[in-house]
């Protein structure tokens, strides 16, 4: 008895929500008719004034004034639409006629039906009547109402006609459930053949009778049919070829109505439904073949069905929106379940077969490219593209099959007009950008001593990367619409070389601590953070260049963030080696990784002042590279004079606190006149190339070289030191004044 109610609910439900939908219905055709009478008065109106005469026109003695301009709208906002013109209220005959005539049409369908029910159930609990002949009293009742649907549709009682086609349904359904669960006259397969005979004749009614209601009843009814009739025993062929059946039927007739396309959302619903339902339960290895078989045929119904639509020219609303993302998504997944245990390769290889099912009528150009399907299943495509990939290839070769999709997606989105296709190929290279760095071993090798340059999997994901993001690049830069589209393609690119060089290089490196074993660690180290920043100043520069000079913008500000990342690096870590005692003065990396760094800074800076008119900020970028330069210098020149002393104080660090402390007052002494000699040499060509911003900066460091020697060294220093140190600071100090007198002509 539950479960009869339960089943009584669900007709209930299922056909509250058809008279919900016919009520719907109902509502618009009875509006587009009461629009269509307005139009019609409105138009007759119009003929009445063209037929009468013209009035003849006046006469003036004046000139009429010229039209005056339409007045332009404020600030640019384009003028207020107009308001629609209000819709007719419904009237009084209609709304008696709507309640009257469909809407107690169908409340009395559904009583009945739910009568009927009552009716067998009090017969069953009574025992009023023989099981076989409260059957074929439910049989005779369906069968009765449906002829007499006939006869009353023939007569143009179609709404009447309707209700009744409903009604017998039902009744018809609950006979055959009741003779096969509660009587058990019929084994399940004559019950199943009934059940879809029942099915088959409510898609027919609903054709014949134009009835979307017995449409979805029969939907209903079809997809309850397995339940209701199950067993418990795994049949999964009969299940599969009966879903099957129901299917291409259901969608056969969404393709001949294409008015009831909520029927396909529906029917996919129902089918994946039953699938997984059934997977989770019952699925083994088994039967794999015959599932994998099942499975695509379920998906491939839906993937025809569009494709029939796509060619007769129906509407592309939500329902098949709907319908179309949900089967790629539901219908990978379940062909990942069942192919992803065995291999991944054939995995992927199934879902890039999909993928290019949903390219079919883009390849064969059948479809007008602005259509909304196009960028929907050229979506969907490009989606299961990346699933299927990443399935078939390795970690790296993920990245660079993604990369190549990307740039492949971009030559569509040009060829075809899709420019929503350029939006998924960001997407894409982002995906495999963010993917690579992930990858164990992608920016730090994990084995050191088998490491070798260039001839490993990171090639071929760094590699992948830049050559699909430049190559998506190249085919959008003709096009200046998608011009952020195309600094994207270019920066990731360019961060793709940058990262790949830095990792190479710093490999590189460890292999090289590791074979200098007489050295410290952390010597070792510091010189490896020198050349990294030599590095990424070397690369910024190139970068930085190769931008101004193409005019590509993107380019240009990767260059000048690392360019000057490794100016930062070089500065800050570059002051003093960590081991003194390892530091060879003057003859050092350090002097030879700094004047790089330096000399590419100020390259690009004369660079930026050169193409200043590229770009506004070009001319700050031109100072900021300037003082960069000189800053990399003042730390080469501060750290080689301490080391020079730092490496005597290492020396002689046991004979004596004497020794030591005139050691280090000689090593703050000389860090002050150095600085107040690069002060005077930045001063002098300052006044050499007319160039108010280096002396400034001179003078700047005039100031941190007064506040050294006030401060520091006069409390510091022994008195032989100090003298020397203000004796020194005032004669330099003397002589750029004396400079500033004498070439004062030249002030700019």
């Amino acid at each position: 008895m539950a479960a009869l109610a339960v089943v009584l609910l669900v007709m209930a439900g299922l056909l509250l929500f058809a008279v919900l939908r016919s009520i719907l219905l109902q509502r618009r055709v009875i509006d587009l008719e009461s629009r269509l009478t307005t139009l019609e008065r409105s138009m007759h109106g119009l003929s009445v004034q063209q037929t009468s005469p013209a009035p003849p026109p006046a006469i003036t003695l004046l000139e009429s004034p010229s039209p005056s301009p339409p007045t332009a709208q404020p600030f640019g906002f384009p003028p207020e639409p107009t308001q629609p013109p209000a819709q007719p209220s419904r009237t009084r005959e209609e709304w008696e006629a709507f309640v009257g005539g469909r809407l107690l049409n169908r409340i009395g369908a559904f009583a009945i039906i739910i009568g009927i029910g009552f009716f067998l159930k009090h017969a069953f609990d009574n025992n009023w009547i023989s099981e076989p002949v409260r059957v074929l009293f439910g049989l005779l009742v369906g069968g009765g109402a449906l002829v007499v649907a006939r006869r009353t549709h023939a007569r143009g009682f179609e709404i009447f006609a309707q209700g009744l086609v409903g009604a017998g349904i039902g009744i018809l359904y609950l006979s055959v459930y009741a003779s096969f669960n509660y009587y058990s006259l019929l084994p399940q397969i004559p019950s199943f053949v009934l059940m879809a005979g029942v099915t088959t004749l409510a898609l027919v009614q609903a054709i014949q009778y134009r009835s979307l209601g017995v449409a979805i009843l029969g939907w209903a009814g079809g997809y309850l049919t397995p339940w209701m009739l199950s067993t418990g025993e795994p049949n999964e062929v009969k299940l599969f070829v009966y879903l099957a059946l129901l299917t291409v039927a259901m969608l056969g007739l969404v393709v001949r109505m294409p008015a009831w396309s909520v029927l396909q959302p529906l029917t996919l619903a129902g089918t994946w439904l039953w699938y997984f339902i059934w997977h989770a339960d019952m699925y083994d290895t088994d039967v794999l073949s015959m599932t994998l078989f099942f499975v695509l045929v379920f998906w491939a119904a839906f993937v025809a069905a569009d494709q029939v639509q796509l060619r007769t020219g129906a509407p592309f609303g939500w329902e098949r929106r709907t319908s179309l993302i949900a089967n790629s998504v539901l219908g990978g997944l379940a062909l990942w379940l069942v192919v992803e245990p065995e291999s991944d390769v054939i995995a992927g290889f199934v879902v890039l077969g999909m993928a290019a099912a949903y390219l079919l009528p883009f390849l064969r150009s059948i479809h007008d490219p602005g259509r909304p399907y196009s960028a929907v299943s050229t979506t969907v495509a490009s989606a299961l593209a990346v699933v299927g990939l990443g399935l078939v290839a390795s970690e790296h070769g993920d990245v660079a099959l993604w990369s190549g999709l990307a740039a492949l997606t971009v030559y569509a989105s040009l060829k075809r007009g899709l420019p929503h296709l350029v939006v998924v190929a960001q997407v894409i290279i982002l995906l495999a950008a963010a993917h690579l760095a992930t990858i164990v071993g992608s920016l730090v090798s994990e084995t050191v001593r088998d490491f070798t340059p260039v001839i490993h999997e990171r090639t071929l994901g760094f590699g992948g990367l830049f050559a699909g993001s430049f190559l998506a690049f190249v085919f959008l830069r003709g096009d200046a619409d998608r011009r952020a589209a195309r600094d994207l393609f270019l920066t990731v690119a360019g961060m793709a070389l940058v990262v790949y060089c830095t990792v190479e290089v710093n490999d590189l490196l460890r292999v090289w601590r590791l074979d200098l074993e007489q050295d410290p660690m952390a010597f070792r180290w510091f010189l490896s953070v020198l050349m990294i920043g030599a590095l990424w100043s070397l690369l910024g520069l190139a970068a930085f260049a190769v931008g101004l000079r193409n005019r590509l913008l993107a380019l240009v500000w990767l260059g000048v963030v690392t360019l000057l990342l490794g100016a930062v690096v070089i500065a800050v870590r570059g002051v003093s080696v960590n081991v003194i005692s390892f530091h060879v003065p003057l003859l050092n990396l350090r002097v030879v990784a700094m004047l790089a760094t330096a000399l590419a800074v100020a390259f690009a800076a004369r660079l930026a002042l050169q193409y200043r008119d590229l770009a506004p900020l070009l001319p700050s970028i031109h100072r900021v590279f300037a003082i960069g330069a000189i800053v990399v210098i003042f730390s080469l020149l501060s750290g080689e004079t301490l080391d020079w002393f730092e490496r005597s104080v290492d020396a002689v660090r046991e004979e004596g606190a004497d020794v030591l402390a005139d050691l280090q007052d000689g090593q703050q002494l000389a860090l002050s006149l150095v600085w107040l000699l690069y002060s005077v040499v930045l001063m002098v060509v300052g006044f050499w190339r007319s160039n108010r911003g280096l002396r400034l900066i001179a003078i700047g460091l005039f100031g941190i070289t007064i506040l050294k020697i006030f401060l520091y060294d006069l409390s510091s220093l022994e008195t032989a030191y100090r003298i020397v140190s203000f004796v020194g600071l005032g004669a330099i100090l003397l002589g750029v004044s004396y400079g500033y007198q004498r070439y004062k002509h030249l002030l700019m």
